[in-house]
């Protein structure tokens, strides 16, 4: 005669459903996310320095493609309408060009005839936080 009860082994039961729905929420944001970091990022053939790194806090970010078009969140502009996105971005700062950072990025093979002519516009609008990002070379 047995007298001791036999234990039961008592094992919650874990409703996977909502954890399922995260994982399908977290998939979307990161693709939606990767996709809008791939617009400011053209894939370019950056000129080489030791010592440097993208900036990730920049308001404008300037691509040069190697024949001169300007590209700026996927769409090439001119010169005059870079300069309309410019002071579009210093009136969202309240017109203080110390508030606004222009990155530019150039493709290693652009002539730099592009850059200067950016970077005088940038300069002619008091901008005067203005990076030039390079590759670190391996």
């Amino acid at each position: 005669m047995r007298l001791t009860k036999r234990r039961r082994s008592t094992m919650a039961d874990m409703n996977m459903t909502p954890m399922i729905d995260i994982v399908f929420l977290l998939i979307i944001f990161f693709m939606t996310v990767s996709q809008i970091s791939k617009v400011n990022h053209e894939r370019l053939q950056l000129p080489q320095q030791e010592g440097s790194e993208d900036q990730a806090d920049g308001r404008v970010t300037v691509n040069v493609r190697q024949n001169g078009e300007i590209v700026v969140g996927g769409k090439v502009l001119s010169i005059d309408r870079l300069i309309g996105v410019f002071s579009n971005n210093l009136a969202a700062v309240g017109d203080d060009p110390t508030q606004m950072t222009l990155i530019l990025r150039g493709d290693r093979g652009a002539r730099s005839e592009t850059a200067n002519e950016i970077v005088d516009a940038a300069r002619q609008l008091g901008i005067s936080k203005i990076y030039v990002t390079v590759q670190v070379p391996r």
